[in-house]
C-alpha cells in the first residue's frame, strides 16, 4: 500500500547484513541509515525508489534498459535486473549520454540510500 501511496518505487528483497547494511542478490550491498532497525539476518522488503540509485557508466553492475519516460527536466529509466525486478531509477535530462531500450545502465557502487525503508 505504501510503495501504491508513492507511485514512485518498488519493493525488493534484501537480507540485514549489519547495522547500517543489508544484501540484495542483484545489486549487491546496500548502505545507508535504517528508518526502522531490524536483526541482523532479517529478511526484509527494501523500498527502491528512482532518487536512490546513482548512474555510472564506469560501474561493473549493470542492467538492463526496458523503458525511459521523460518526466519534467529528468528521464525515469527502468531496468532489468538478472532475477527480473523492474528498477526506476531517476536521471537528469542533461547528462552526457541517453540510454536506450536494451542497452545496459550503469549503477553506481557502493550503493548508499540515506535513508533505508524496510517492510
Amino acid at each position: 500500500e505504501v510503495v501504491n501511496f508513492l507511485n514512485r518505487g518498488i519493493l525488493i528483497p534484501a537480507i540485514v547484513t549489519g547495522e547500517n547494511s543489508l544484501e540484495n542478490d542483484d545489486l549487491g550491498t546496500i548502505k545507508g541509515n535504517f528508518i526502522k532497525h531490524y536483526p541482523k539476518g532479517s529478511d526484509v522488503q527494501l523500498l527502491v525508489q528512482p532518487e536512490d540509485l546513482e548512474h555510472d557508466d564506469k560501474s561493473n553492475l549493470k542492467l538492463e534498459v526496458v523503458d525511459r519516460k521523460f518526466r519534467g527536466t529528468n528521464f525515469i529509466y527502468t531496468l532489468k535486473t538478472l532475477s527480473n525486478l523492474l528498477i526506476p531509477v531517476f536521471v537528469h535530462s542533461h547528462h552526457i549520454h541517453q540510454h536506450e531500450i536494451d542497452e545496459k545502465f550503469g549503477i553506481k557502487r557502493p550503493i548508499y540510500i540515506d535513508h533505508i525503508v524496510c517492510f
